[in-house]
Formats: structure tokens, sequence, C-alpha cells
């Protein structure tokens, strides 16, 4: 239509026109914004949600990053370095802070290396997540749960827990 598109705005504000669509219908969206972050593909949807963080309150926003933490089997030590870099990284290029760190690792990492990473993203230890390798993806609920998620996400939004009790028993 004779109008000059741009990756930045018109990708993010598409972004953000499919998210009102499905909002609608909804109490929370989640929304994965795969790959590294510092990757030039992740910029227009970085941008979407920072922009959306902004017009609809941060308040009504959980940003939660998904971090590997591997151990080289050489020295087989959990290595955090990455992570602190990745909470940079984000800070630096889309102005965004995760409010919740999940860390992906081989084994449960222990309070050593949260406490790291607690101090190098500045955020409590009790919004760093310990996610170990299982059996089967329907088993990663219950390991967030452990440590008490669900929870502290809601309480992130202000938000209580409903009644799950079965009253007609």
């Amino acid at each position: 239509m004779g109008q000059t598109v741009q990756i930045i705005p018109h990708i993010p504000n598409e972004v953000k026109r499919r998210l009102e669509l499905v909002k609608e219908d909804n109490d929370f969206v989640i929304v994965e914004i795969g790959g590294t972050v510092g990757d030039y593909e992740n910029t227009p949807f970085l941008f979407a949600m920072k922009s959306l963080e902004r017009e609809i309150g941060k308040h009504n926003i959980a940003n939660i990053l998904v971090t590997y933490l591997f151990a080289p089997k050489h020295i087989e030590e959990i290595k955090t370095k990455p992570t602190q870099q990745a909470v940079k990284m984000l800070s630096e290029t889309a102005g965004m802070t995760p409010d919740f760190i999940i860390c992906r690792a081989s084994k449960e990492i222990d309070k050593e290396h949260k406490r790291k990473i607690e101090v190098y993203a500045n955020m409590n230890a009790d919004r760093i997540f310990s996610s170990p390798d299982v059996e089967t993806i329907y088993q990663v609920p219950q390991v967030l749960e452990k440590e008490k998620f669900g929870l502290k996400l809601l309480n992130h939004f202000g938000l209580k827990p409903k009644d799950t009790k079965n009253k007609s028993q």
C-alpha cells in the first residue's frame, strides 16, 4: 500500500495485536520467546514484550528466563556464568530483567549456585528455580512445585490460589 515496512515497529506491533486477540478469552497468556538472548531473530519479539510491559504495566507481566547451567564432563562443576551473561544481555539488548529464573541442569542446583546467580542477577534466590533433567516433561511442573513456583508466580501478580477442595465431600 505504498508504505515502508520496518522490522521495528511493524513486527512488534503485529505480535502485540495477536496477543490481544488471544488474551480476550483467557486470564493468562504464556509467550515463549525461544533462542538465545542476543540473537537478532529475537529482537522484534523482545521489543514487543518490553513495549507491552510499558503499555499494560509491569505488574501484569512476569518475565521468566529459562536458562541452561551446563557442567563440563571433565570437571563436573555446574557453570553459572552463561546465565549471568544472559541476564546482562537481556537487560542491555531489551531493557528487560527477569522476574524469575528457571535453571535447567543435568542435576538439581544447590543453594551455592543459586546464591551466585542471585548476586549477579540482582534478584532474590527464592525467585531462582532448579529444573533438573527428568524422565518426562510431565514431571517438570511437579519439580517446580516443590519450590512453590506456582504460589510465587501468583504472588507476583498479587493473586491468591483458588480453593481446590472439593466442596461436595
